[in-house]
């Protein structure tokens, strides 16, 4: 059994720690980066025909948003020590998970919270990282404040069995939605080049999003439903995304498609919904379908000029 903790674990085992003490902190602890993604992956890996490669999902450090005046709340709660990036936007702060007293790599039960990444390929143990963010990929501090904060994050839960915890609400992630807005963001815009690994993650999240917005829609009333099934279709529908979907095959109308089939079948929004299930939302997969097919048109004439 390896005495080193994966990555994903790292990340329940701090955050149960961050809850109990979440009562300390002025704003939330969002989970960002691929630790959210592959955070998904896992709550609703039950939904997966065939599950994703796990090998572009895990993430190793941990990213989270928060403000200046919580991170040294959150180093004392961590027991590590911070080192703050005064001249590095997004960054604010990195805490090495390190103990404070001694400098020996931070354990829990006897493993180990190393940089999985440099032990794997140098064979070295080195304590893994939380980088604290003042924001995630193309969001704004103010997107964590208020009603954005319910529409752009969840309280963070743990998918552990026999493990004991109390979520607290200032203890969240980045809903998959917004994970995966924040992928073609950063693919698009180059802040992430590595376009293999951020396919598989926008891949990844398809299952996710899906299984998300529909239990949004069953669980919470239907106009709550209906702001997260908004912003999937406002992300997905910008422009400066369009090529990249189409050139990765990212298949955003079978997703729309199967959201629609499921609560048509229901019969549960039939009565107050019916014009929102039989014209609304087949207009806006229509419309998407329009600008997904001239795009692939308009990709189809590049290349056609280019190999004349």
């Amino acid at each position: 059994m390896s005495e080193h903790m994966s990555p994903l674990d790292q990340l329940y085992i701090l955050n149960a720690e961050l809850m109990k003490h979440g009562d300390k902190f002025t704003s939330p602890i969002v989970t960002v980066g691929g630790q959210a993604v592959h955070y998904w992956v896992v709550w609703y890996k039950d939904n997966y025909s065939e599950h994703p490669p796990i090998d572009y999902i895990t993430s190793n450090d941990i990213d989270v948003t928060a403000r200046n005046i919580d991170i040294s709340v959150i180093s004392s709660v961590l027991d590590v020590p911070v080192n703050y990036n005064d001249g590095s936007p997004p960054s604010l702060a990195i805490l090495p998970l390190k103990n404070i007293k001694d400098g020996k790599i931070k354990t829990y039960f006897h493993k180990k919270f190393v940089n999985k990444e440099i032990f794997d390929d140098r064979h070295i143990e080195e304590p893994n990282i939380v980088d604290v963010l003042s924001s995630a990929s193309y969001l704004t501090p103010s997107d964590f404040n208020g009603r954005k904060l319910i529409i752009n994050t969840e309280v963070f839960h743990l998918p552990m069995e026999n493990f004991q915890y109390t979520a607290h609400d200032k203890v969240r992630v980045l809903n998959p939605i917004t994970c995966m807005a924040s992928r073609f963001h950063n693919v698009t815009q180059g802040v992430k080049r590595n376009v293999v690994q951020e396919v598989s993650r926008i891949k990844a999240l398809m299952v996710p999003v899906v299984a998300f917005i529909i239990e949004k829609f069953f669980i919470e009333e239907f106009r709550n439903g209906r702001k997260f099934l908004d912003l999937f279709v406002r992300e997905v529908g910008k422009t400066a995304y369009r090529r990249f979907i189409v050139e990765h095959q990212i298949d955003i109308i079978k997703m729309l498609e199967l959201i629609h089939s499921e609560l048509s079948e229901s019969g549960k929004f039939e009565e107050n919904n019916h014009a929102f299930l039989t014209k609304e939302l087949p207009n806006t997969i229509h419309q998407l379908s329009l600008q997904i097919e001239r795009k692939k048109a308009q990709i189809h004439r590049e290349i056609l000029t280019k190999n004349k």
